[in-house]
Parts: C-alpha cells; sequence; structure tokens
C-alpha cells in the first residue's frame, strides 16, 4: 500500500509563496520523497525557484507563473467547497 502523501502541489506553492519561504532539507532527495518530486516538477516548470542556501538546506519563493498557479487551485478547491471567491479572482486579475 502506497503511503499517503504529506505534499501537494497546492500545498508546495503555498508555502514557497510566503515571506519565509520553502525550506527543502538536503536529504529529501536521498529519501526520494512526494516534496522532492514536487518541488523539482515545479522549478522544470518554472513556478517556483531557489532563493537562497544555508547549512539546513534550500529555500525557494513562487514566480509570476507559480502565483497564478496557486491562485487557479485555491480557486478551484473555494469553488468545490461552496467558499467565496472573489479576493482570490482579483488577485488573479491583477497578476494576469
Amino acid at each position: 500500500m502506497m503511503a499517503k502523501q504529506k505534499y501537494s502541489v497546492e500545498k508546495v506553492l503555498y508555502f514557497a509563496n510566503q515571506k519565509s519561504a520553502l525550506h527543502v532539507a538536503p536529504d529529501e532527495e536521498k529519501r526520494d520523497t512526494d516534496l522532492h518530486r514536487i518541488v523539482s516538477a515545479l522549478i522544470e516548470k518554472g513556478d517556483i525557484h531557489l532563493c537562497g542556501t544555508d547549512d539546513s538546506g534550500n529555500y525557494y519563493q513562487t514566480s509570476k507563473s507559480g502565483e497564478i498557479h496557486l491562485l487557479k487551485l485555491q480557486i478551484s478547491w473555494r469553488k468545490a467547497h461552496g467558499k467565496d471567491v472573489t479576493n482570490h479572482e482579483s488577485s488573479l486579475a491583477a497578476l494576469a
């Protein structure tokens, strides 16, 4: 049986969109975690980029395309759960 993913694309983009950025420990790649696979795919797509490193790992932030991707995912989730999307749609329009 496959283990439940701890990270989703939306979650990774959400953390990368914060001022503190998304931290990824160096051993994520060796352990082939869902976090490593999602981060690698988002880097390749251009949705996130490396913004810093230290002895504890790498830090990633969203690019404009990553912010747009995140807002689209959030709008989709909010619509599916009957939540208001006004603020998210206006943020998306401002980025487009």
